[in-house]
């Protein structure tokens, strides 16, 4: 605006303003997935009695021992092991594995997974908080706030080197002005100022759109991984992924 290039400052408002819209997007897209995984665990389970009989509990209350009947396209509501009948589970939700998984007597079950065609009976071994299925949740929700180096290295970087930049503008301006004799303030003619030549070096310096774009790019491939069953766990170089 002080250079009079008002078309060029809206266009970089517009292009910093999208990228903070983004970035806000891909926080609410992640959000979302993670809500989605949430809301696919059971909340209720069949319990088999001592009498043989069964009872609907919530899923929050069931303990370590107890028996649970899973029927047909149901879901396994805890992890545990089958202590009667045969299945085959859906597990591509957890492993991303496509092909059933074959499940006889002693066979380990994991929440969240589907039962495809028996009826069979699942002795609970964890609790509902300590399911594998509450555990990717709960990686999924750590993974969003570790940052990555390249988002470690621009926060400890970007102090400095707004003040780096803002010397070498002053630096400049005065090298133009002073060293050069350029028109300190006003173009003239096809002569631009030492004040225009500044302001268009601050702006070819700026770092804003690094900044802005390592985040969203971050936030959408955990959004995207966990809708593919891709679950990040942290940033490299740790490397702790599961897929």
């Amino acid at each position: 605006m002080a250079i009079g290039a008002w078309h060029e400052g809206a266009l970089l408002l517009f292009l910093f303003s999208l990228s903070g819209a983004l970035e806000h997007y891909a926080l609410h897209r992640t959000h979302r997935e993670i809500n989605a995984l949430t809301k696919a665990a059971p909340k209720m389970a069949r319990v088999v009695l001592p009498d043989g009989k069964t009872e609907d509990r919530p899923v929050a209350s069931l303990q370590p021992g107890e028996v649970l009947q899973v029927r047909p396209d149901e879901l396994f509501a805890v992890d545990g092991s089958v202590q009667e009948g045969e299945t085959a589970a859906d597990e591509s939700n957890l492993t991303g594995e496509s092909v059933p998984v074959g499940k006889q007597k002693g066979a380990q079950v994991y929440s969240g997974t589907l039962n495809l065609w028996g009826v069979v009976k699942v002795k609970v071994e964890r609790r509902a908080e300590q399911s594998s299925l509450q555990k990717i949740i709960a990686l999924i929700q750590h993974a969003q706030h570790l940052r990555a180096p390249s988002e470690r290295f621009t926060d400890k970087f970007g102090t400095r080197y707004t003040w780096l930049v803002m010397g070498i503008t002053a630096t400049m301006f005065f090298i133009w002005w002073l060293g050069m004799g350029k028109p300190p303030f006003q173009n003239i003619g096809e002569e631009k100022s030492a004040f225009y030549r500044a302001m268009t070096l601050l702006v070819v310096m700026s770092p804003c759109a690094l900044a802005l774009s390592i985040p969203s790019a971050i936030l959408a491939a955990i959004a995207w991984g966990a809708r593919h069953g891709i679950l990040f766990r942290g940033a490299p170089p740790s490397r702790n992924w599961l897929r």
